[in-house]
């Protein structure tokens, strides 16, 4: 099982957490331009650990934007981003976060946006492989009813792999079911139903390790990450992404040996 790592603030302190991982990975590392992404790939190259075999773009726009991609994002962010894309000419994996703004408020103020912020992502989704871009996309746990299956096609946050030839990321993340009756059987369901559904496309998102932007996240145990780790795995799921790199220490790295 292949098992690489997010990381939302590559600093230098955050980065030097490479030097831990003993095993075949990949970084999927967030910033704002494709400029940006290519120095921080070179920052990764630097510590020429042969175990990351790859460096993926995980565009994010500015907080008052969106930070995320919705059909609800500032549409000149949308644009911004999406024209820089189009504008690729080499082999490039992006990784779409899709969800809402982090402000909610600009759901109500990008409204009348969202006829245009609808139509320019899923051309660009359509349209990708022109640019020779492939893409992943980070969403929100699978959808089990229909009318939250209506409300993500609404919102723009779920991309099917059969329609659009994304892999789909389910952020399955248990830190924040602390209080959940059954975190094990609610992990084993997403995990069943997403291989079973989009089988090799389906890669699942565990965590978190370490706090993201709003910076309150709950934060797993080594032991805890170890469980999910055995349910995915018993679950035939061949890859996972572990949120996120800098708060990989000697502790987590023996709980995902076991797993690789």
């Amino acid at each position: 099982m292949k098992i690489s790592f997010y990381e939302e603030f590559p600093t230098k302190e955050n980065l030097n957490k490479i030097k831990l991982i003993n095993f075949n990975s990949g970084l999927i590392v967030a910033a704002k331009s494709l400029k940006e992404f290519y120095l921080i790939e070179n920052e990764v190259k630097k510590y020429k650990n042969k175990n990351i075999k790859e460096t993926i773009y995980w565009p994010v726009l500015e907080k008052e934007e969106g930070y995320w991609f919705s059909a609800f994002s500032k549409n000149s962010a949308l644009k911004r981003t999406i024209d820089e894309l189009k504008q690729n000419r080499n082999s490039l994996t992006v990784m779409w976060d899709a969800e809402l703004p982090v402000q909610k408020s600009l759901i109500l103020r990008e409204i009348l946006s969202y006829f245009r912020n609808r139509k320019m992502i899923l051309d660009f989704f359509k349209n990708a492989e022109k640019y020779k871009i492939k893409i992943l996309t980070s969403e929100y746990p699978l959808e089990s009813k229909i009318l939250r299956n209506i409300l993500f096609d609404f919102f723009l946050v779920s991309f099917d792999p059969k329609k659009y030839n994304n892999k789909k990321i389910a952020m399955s993340y248990t830190s924040f079911l602390k209080n959940h009756p059954n975190i094990e059987g609610f992990l084993e369901k997403q995990v069943s139903i997403g291989k079973n559904i989009f089988g090799d496309n389906f890669i699942v998102a565990l965590g978190t390790i370490a706090f993201g932007v709003n910076g309150n996240e709950p934060i797993l145990t080594p032991e805890e990450l170890a469980r999910d780790l055995k349910i995915v795995k018993n679950n035939g799921i061949n890859e996972v992404v572990i949120f996120r790199l800098g708060g990989l220490n000697k502790e987590y790295i023996k709980a995902i040996e076991k797993y690789i």
